[in-house]
């Protein structure tokens, strides 16, 4: 169980990286 929370974890740190990755390269769309 630690192991699989781990790579949940692991998973949802990658996510928000590229989440934030997305939102600092590419400018806000203005609606």
């Amino acid at each position: 169980f630690a192991a699989n929370l781990g790579e949940h974890t692991n998973a949802m740190r990658i996510r928000h990286l590229i989440m934030m990755a997305a939102q600092y390269c590419q400018p806000p769309m203005i609606a």
